[in-house]
Order: C-alpha cells, then structure tokens, then sequence
C-alpha cells in the first residue's frame, strides 16, 4: 500500500471515530437553581427530572419539607446545595438525606431543630457548609456538630447562650475556613480555637472589638468585615497578619497613626470610608500593602500630598472628600487606574485634565463636579473609558463625547429624549443617574 493510500485509510478511520462523536455530543452543563414546596415537588416532577440531566450544580430552597416529600426529593441526584425552610421532617426521614450523593452544603432555617436531627448531623460526613442561621443551639447540640470533620462552613451565628466550654467542642473541625458566632458571645470563647490553623473567616462583633482581635492572631484571617464596630488604632496590631487580603475598616475610629501600626503585605482591598485619614499616610499604607488594588476612602478627610509609591491599585473611591485640583494631579499619575469616583469632591473646571494619561481607566463617577468644554474633551479621549456617571450638563456641552472609541453608557440626572437619541446613534447608552 502506498504512503497515500495509508494516509487516506487513517483520515477514514480519524472522521468515522470523530462524527458520531459529534452528533452524540452533549449540551453543556449549567448551574440550577429551585424554589419548591410540596405540592410543586409533585406537579412538577416531570420538568424537575428533564432539568436535572442537564444540570452540573443543583441548588434548592424547600419549603415546609414532610417525611413524603423526602423519596421524591432523593431523586435530584446532583443536589450540591440544599436550603430547608420551616421543615416539618421527623429525624429519621431528615437522615435519608445522607443518600443523596452530591450534597455538600446544608441550610437549616428554623428557630428550634429538634434534638433526634441534631444527632444525626454526624452521619452527613459529606458536608462542607452547615448553616443554622435562626437556630438557638445548646452546648450539648454542638457535640454532633464536632464530629463533622469535613465541615469547611459553619454558621450559628443565632446561637446566642453557648458559652466557652460549649464553643471549644469546635476544635476538633480543623479543615473549617468560614465560622459565624453570635455577636453576644464573650471573646474567651475563642480561646479553645487556637488549633483552628485554617480559619479564613470569622464573624467579629462590635463592642470590646481589641478583645476578640486579640484572640484571632493565631488564625490565618483572609478577611476582616470591622466597619461600624469600635475598632481603634489600638487594635491595629491585632488586624496585621501577613494571610489578610481583605480590611472593611469603614466607620471606625482609625486614624493616620493606625494605619502606620497595619502590617498586610498581602491585602488587596481596604475600606477606611468614613475615618479621620488625613491622606499623608497613603503612600506608607501603599507601599506596606504592594498587592492593593481596591482602596475605598469616601467620606474621610483624606488628600493626595504626594506621588504614591508604584502600586497595582485598580479602583479608587473618593466620593465626598475634599481633594480638589492639586490632587488630581497625584491620582493621574496611578498608571493601573481602571475606576476612579470622585463625586461630590471639590474638584473644579480644568481639573479633569489631570486624568489624561490613566490609559486603562474604565468607568469613571464626577457627579457634581464643574466642567467645561476642555474637560469634556480630556474625557472623550481615554482609550479605555466606557462607563461615565456625569453631572447635570446639557447636550452641546455632552457633544465631544460621541466621538468617543470606547465609552458604551452614559449616567446624567437631566437626560432628555433628545440626547437619549443622539447617544444611541453613537451605540453609547444614556441611563438617568441617581444621587450616591
């Protein structure tokens, strides 16, 4: 057989293997999502079934559950994420739910969970996520809890009358990531969690916040949410941890001398709106914080008093503040700039100018900021810019923007029929903008 004829035998064999491969081919799996009771459990059995062979990830929100309903509901085999509401299942009904074979994550909404499925929690050793967020469990019902050795997720963040000894049970959950405790609990329940060498998240109350920080230094915290709490530059030293990555310090009482304290390398989004920041501690916050790349300041007392330090910072929010033109000509030297809010500031004509070189900037807010036709101008030329919340203007001021090469929507408090008309020729959308 010549070389040719052994090439086309092979393309043969290649096609024939490849076609039926083609037609037998599958769609694409997708992510479910169901709100059910009983009776649509059964009237709808027959389009639940058709949606669960085409499902990868199955989630259900079940309300009322009943013992009946348990058998039908064993049938949503890829069933990952199951949400019970106001359940009426008995406890040994609630165990057959250990046959479905994907759950993973469990949410039991109800105020009391009688005892005999409390026992049988232990023998879901599939879970990942349990969920009890309106439940008051005992010291004794966390007993069951402790032998979930898989959990990653827990939240009894309703659970109001634990106490220390009832809380250590937990230690022995040593994969857990993500725990919600009740805001009443006193700070020495965290001290027999030490062993927990992988917890990421931790519900943090708000009073005697030094306290429960101090006690958290031993976990590998990736995200701290302190806004509104009492947090002072005191606990500053109790917030550094090298595994953090994300800070919500909004509406604290930290101050520049806080900030100096903060030792994050790795953080990447900080929120200290609403704080006495003066802005003369942003470069040190930048450059101890490389990885920044989301820092929000609105409504502090910040200002730009020089060059920032290199940074990866993407999104700046410095909506109400008090810089004005000066600053701006610090913010447009932030070469990955990609969203700036700079509404409500006291910036003025012939600022905007300032910006001219943030060359990766995407969406931009100046609601209640003067313009004139130069800043317009400077606006309609950012190669990047596609989303632009204005203030009031009228349309021969908005004309230089329909030129622009990448702006696709518009926001303006007195957008007109007109003007509506006129940016959608150009394909840029024109939404009426709401105040902040």
């Amino acid at each position: 057989m010549s070389s040719r004829s052994v090439m086309n035998f092979l393309f043969l064999v290649a096609a024939w293997l490849w076609f039926p491969a083609t037609i037998a081919a599958e769609p694409p799996r997708k992510d479910c999502h169901l709100s059910l009771n009983s009776e649509e459990l059964m009237s709808r059995s027959a389009e639940i079934s058709d949606l669960c062979k085409t499902c990868r990830h199955l989630s259900v929100g079940f309300v009322g559950l009943r013992d009946d309903d348990v058998s039908a509901l064993l049938t949503l085999t890829p069933l990952e994420n199951l949400m019970l509401i106001a359940p009426e299942v008995t406890g040994s009904a609630f165990e057959r739910l250990t046959g479905l074979p994907q759950l993973s994550a469990l949410e039991y909404r109800a105020r009391s969970v009688p005892t005999e499925i409390i026992d049988s929690l232990p023998k879901f050793q599939a879970l990942t996520s349990l969920s009890f967020p309106e439940a008051h469990l005992s010291d004794k019902n966390l007993q069951a809890i402790s032998e979930m050795t898989e959990l990653r997720g827990l939240d009894i963040g309703a659970s109001s009358e634990l106490t220390s000894q009832g809380v250590s049970l937990l230690s022995t959950l040593r994969n857990l990531r993500a725990l919600q405790l009740s805001p009443t609990l006193e700070p020495a329940c965290l001290d027999g969690l030490s062993h927990l060498k992988y917890l990421e998240r931790l519900s943090i109350p708000k009073q005697h916040i030094d306290e429960w920080l101090k006690r958290t230094v031993s976990f590998p915290l990736t995200f701290l949410s302190l806004g509104w709490t009492d947090l002072s530059d005191s606990g500053m030293k109790y917030v550094s941890r090298p595994s953090l990555d994300r800070l919500d310090g909004l509406w604290t009482k930290v101050t520049d001398s806080g900030v100096l304290i903060l030792r994050c390398p790795n953080l990447k989004y900080a929120d200290f709106s609403y704080t006495a920041l003066s802005g003369k501690v942003l470069p040190f916050l930048v450059a101890n914080s490389p990885n920044l790349t989301t820092l929000k300041l609105n409504g502090s007392k910040v200002r730009f008093f020089a060059t920032l330090p290199p940074n990866k910072i993407e999104r700046l929010d410095l909506w109400k503040t008090s810089i004005g033109n000066s600053d701006l000509q610090y913010i447009g030297k932030m070469d990955n700039l990609k969203s700036l809010d700079i509404s409500g500031t006291k910036v003025g004509r012939k600022g905007i100018s300032a910006l001219s070189n943030l060359k990766k900037l995407t969406d931009l807010s100046i609601e209640g900021i003067p313009l004139d036709l130069s800043d317009v101008q400077t606006l309609s030329r950012l190669p990047k810019l596609e989303i632009l919340i204005l203030p009031n203007m009228s349309m021969k001021m908005l004309h230089p923007l329909l030129a622009s090469k990448s702006l696709r929507r518009i926001s303006i408090e007195t957008a007109t029929p007109s003007m509506i008309r006129k940016f959608r020729l150009a394909h840029i959308d024109v939404l009426l903008a709401e105040h902040h």
